[in-house]
């Protein structure tokens, strides 16, 4: 339910769906992708 709040700002749907996960689970993301920092999300690399 929480992915479909999200922004589009990545065209990918599986990366929106890790993206969400990690903000209701309060984990970290770890990717390289410029994209998803741009979500309210904790990322590593």
């Amino acid at each position: 339910m929480h992915v479909a709040r999200l922004p589009r700002l990545h065209p990918d749907p599986f990366d929106r769906m890790l993206v969400s996960q990690s903000i209701v689970h309060a984990m970290v993301l770890l990717s390289p992708g410029p994209q998803i920092s741009r979500y309210p999300a904790p990322v590593i690399w």
